[in-house]
């Protein structure tokens, strides 16, 4: 049992809580005193474990774990309308349970569970609805709470979940690529948005930080961009005076928060998040 515990991260009490509610204990034993876990118990364990850090209820759990179809879905999430707990003490409006399983993970410090869930996210639901409606609102809550070791954890599990993302996207058609610049490097909705490019194969992205509006220029004039996207999290981050040294008919978008009280030239599209981000650049390369 000890072994057992160690293997999936929880306390020996907790297996033997199982055991006990719902029969997921060692089926083998041995002329001592130890009861040995099989490789069906095994299998049974981690079931159960996968579906409560997708947020299911131990009895929900329990049942998928005993089930012997190793196709069968696990519990599904479902959305609610009120406050709901995410792990210990992390709250959050409107909570399904895969966020509680996030959560969950993330307070007890287990970064590969955390990567399983964001990348089960990524995989059925697309980059942007994870950010938006996941790890988006999870990372708000942590940061609401101050835990700062926790939301660091966090932040590296996203973009753990986001390079991966990236690397499993189609190849580029075209050599003329779409650059995103954004002043702050370690923020994450620029690199949530150069991950959600590449899902509708919209051509190569890259991603830079902050250089002169000079510097720029003289990329854009290198490169012949099919589009451009500055990203700003704050006013301090904007940086009009690129637009205005930008020549020809390359789409200009400027994206975030900060550009929310920045007089932008004309030919400059004004978008909000990586969701609408994503969907108004598709329309502009058709």
């Amino acid at each position: 049992m000890a072994a057992m515990a160690a293997r999936l991260g929880v306390a020996p009490a907790t297996l033997r809580t199982w055991d006990r509610r719902y029969g997921l204990g060692p089926g083998g034993h041995t002329t001592g005193r130890h009861r040995r876990y099989g490789p069906a118990d095994i299998a049974r364990l981690e079931r159960m474990h996968r579906a409560l850090l997708r947020g299911a209820a131990p009895a929900e759990a329990a049942r998928y774990a005993r089930s012997t179809a190793e196709d069968i879905e696990p519990p599904a999430e479902t959305p609610r309308s009120s406050a709901h707990r995410i792990g210990r003490g992390l709250r959050l409006p409107g909570a399904g349970r895969r966020a509680r399983g996030l959560g969950r993970a993330l307070l007890a410090m287990d970064a590969a569970a955390a990567q399983e869930v964001l990348a089960e996210a990524i995989a059925e639901d697309g980059v942007t609805r994870t950010w938006e409606l996941l790890a988006g609102p999870v990372l708000a809550a942590l940061a609401d709470r101050g835990l700062p070791p926790v939301s660091h954890l966090a932040g590296q599990c996203v973009r753990a979940a986001l390079a991966a993302a990236e690397v499993g996207a189609p190849l580029p058609v075209t050599d003329n690529p779409v650059l995103l610049f954004c002043a702050d490097p370690g923020a994450l909705p620029p690199q949530v948005l150069a991950a959600a490019l590449a899902e509708p194969d919209i051509p190569r992205t890259i991603l830079l930080a902050a250089f002169p509006a000079e510097a720029l220029a003289a990329l854009v004039r290198r490169l012949s961009p099919a589009a451009i996207l500055l990203w700003a999290g704050c006013p301090e981050q904007a940086e009009p005076r690129f637009f205005h040294r930008t020549k020809g008919r390359v789409p200009l978008f400027a994206a975030g928060p900060g550009w929310a009280e920045i007089d932008l030239p004309p030919q400059v599209r004004r978008v909000g998040g990586p969701g609408d981000a994503v969907q108004r650049l598709a329309a502009s390369l058709g």
